[in-house]
């Protein structure tokens, strides 16, 4: 008996330890079960984040289709909106996930391949609003013909409305014949013997009819101002605004009025550019092209395009092209190409004239000595970079490079004064796309972000200062010495001029001008506007004094 009472004691011991260590498995279950429901909370949070960048996206596509589609072409919009609802619906589905996933043994692998076909899911329905936006666009542009049946009635209802005014106080320039082989605003000189003379009205009456009604009660306090183009109508320059950007009729928007629209209302007419009082070395001019400079087609290389230019220097320029950088002289004669060990995506320029290329290969960007001296090249981001795409260097001599790593685009800053390179500072989820990148004077980073469609300008803390989405497709960007920053449309085949803040000012080339895709732009040394097609060429234009 007591043998039997001293084994049922032992017994009763052995399992009061092993409910000592159940609790303890049990404690350190629950603190990995709160670890594990931490990162799934996390993982979810970015799924989510994401889905709405993708539906901005979206947004984004709708609002532009229904602002410039036609009547012939809105049902597109209509079936835009499905897919969006379609997206909302599956943004939706989030929620069963989370609950899906709380209270069960979870799978990280799991939740990394539902994340990547949600990934997939919207990348999907994004590519086939972008083809509805494509076709809606080409009905659109069939519809427009139409317009052209009547140029020539319309080029009289044109200058019929420019003769009502002075041109003592407005200055209106018919263009010439040719223009190196083209012709800007489509106006030739057997045109310019159409203009009627009339006995001109006094200044009074210039004013009235320029004024829009709805500001009449200012009108004798903004009179005596220049006057801006506003995509649909004329107003006075507000003071905030600089008067020193005047626009040019033929290069309004794609929301201005057409000539059409002109002959129906005085009122909503697009006037001349007027004479400014201060007239200095920025004011703007009609856009002008003074040179088309072919360059040296790569051998071998079904892809001819000018991926992206950067002065550096005097009178010299960087050309990145595919698989390859180039160095030109004055009048683009080729000094030196740099190709090995280097497959440069984007270049940019030190404050010591040193040249920095984003390497796609090595996951770097490469400094070289001025000259193009590759030996000796620093290597900078060197096991921190993924994907780095777009750079540029700001007043600091700070590298800023645009890492574009799939589910996790960065801004990188490096700083070059220091001989290492170090990273010192690291901004996330600003852009989904950078693909051109430059700063200005404020240290401002103004990036072009390829699924967006949109230019977008952040400060050096990553906020926002404003967007500009007026474009079709594939944006390309840099600045100039005014820091008016410059836009070209890939598939537009348009370059528009905004102001410091990102305001439209005019634009600097339309449509089919080039009879090829505007492929990047730059600003040169001494002012003019340099752009890039896809065939090997770097056409020169003047767009300001």
């Amino acid at each position: 008996m007591m043998a039997e009472l001293s084994q049922n004691q032992e017994n009763f011991l052995k399992l009061k330890s092993h409910l000592g260590e159940l609790e303890l498995a049990r404690a350190a279950c629950s603190k990995e079960e709160d670890i594990i429901k931490q990162t799934m909370k996390q993982s979810l949070d970015d799924i989510s984040n994401e889905c709405r960048m993708f539906h901005k996206y979206i947004d984004n596509y709708y609002d532009k289709l229904n602002k410039s589609l036609t009547d012939a072409s809105k049902s597109f919009c209509y079936k835009l909106r499905k897919q969006n609802d379609l997206i909302q619906s599956r943004i939706l589905t989030i929620d069963p996930m989370i609950k899906a996933y709380s209270g069960v043994p979870l799978n990280m692998g799991q939740i990394e391949g539902d994340y990547l076909k949600m990934q997939e899911c919207m990348r999907n329905e994004i590519e086939t609003c972008e083809s509805m936006s494509l076709r809606a666009e080409v009905r659109a542009e069939d519809t427009n013909t139409q317009f052209k049946a009547g140029k020539a009635l319309d080029t009289e209802i044109i200058l019929g409305t420019l003769e009502k005014y002075n041109p003592k106080d407005i200055e209106y320039v018919l263009p010439e014949e040719k223009t190196k082989g083209l012709n800007l605003c489509g106006v030739t000189k057997d045109e310019e013997h159409k203009v009627p003379t009339k006995e001109q009205p006094n200044k009074a009456s210039q004013r009235k009819s320029m004024t829009n009604p709805k500001d009449k009660e200012t009108e004798a306090s903004k009179s005596s101002l220049p006057l801006s183009h506003d995509k649909d109508h004329v107003k006075p320059i507000e003071p905030s605004e600089d008067p020193k950007l005047p626009m040019s009729n033929e290069n309004a928007p794609s929301g201005a009025a057409t000539s059409a629209q002109i002959g129906q209302s005085s009122e909503n007419a697009k006037l001349p550019i007027p004479n400014t009082p201060s007239a200095t070395k920025g004011d703007l001019v009609p856009s002008k092209i003074l040179s088309i400079n072919p360059i040296p087609p790569i051998v071998d290389d079904l892809i001819q395009a000018v991926f992206h230019i950067a002065p550096i220097g005097k009178n010299m320029l960087i050309v990145v092209r595919n698989k390859q950088a180039q160095i030109f002289c004055k009048n683009f004669k080729l000094r030196k190409t740099l190709k090995k060990d280097l497959n440069p995506l984007r270049a940019a320029v030190t404050q010591d004239d040193h040249m920095a290329f984003s390497d796609k290969d090595r996951r770097v960007v490469k400094i070289y000595q001025p000259g193009g001296k590759q030996r000796d090249a620093r290597e900078i981001g060197k096991g921190k970079l993924v994907e780095p795409w777009a750079i540029a260097v700001n007043t600091c001599n700070e590298l800023v490079v645009a890492d574009i790593s799939q589910g996790n685009p960065r801004l990188l800053y490096f700083d070059l004064n220091d001989p290492s390179g170090k990273c010192i500072k690291i901004q996330r989820r600003l852009f989904n796309d950078a693909i051109y990148m430059v700063t200005n004077s404020k240290d401002d980073v103004i990036i072009a972000d390829h699924i967006l469609n949109t230019v977008i300008c952040v400060n050096r803390d990553g906020k926002v200062q404003w967007m500009y989405d007026d474009i079709v497709a594939q944006p390309t960007v840099c600045v100039d010495s005014y820091d008016h920053v410059i836009v070209g449309d890939v598939d537009g085949d348009k370059i528009d001029l905004l102001s410091p803040d990102g305001k439209f000012i005019r634009r600097i080339l339309s449509a089919n001008t080039l009879n090829t895709h505007v492929m990047c732009v730059a600003v040169d040394q001494k002012g003019h506007l340099l752009v890039g097609d896809e065939m090997s060429n770097i056409y020169t234009l003047q767009y300001r004094r």
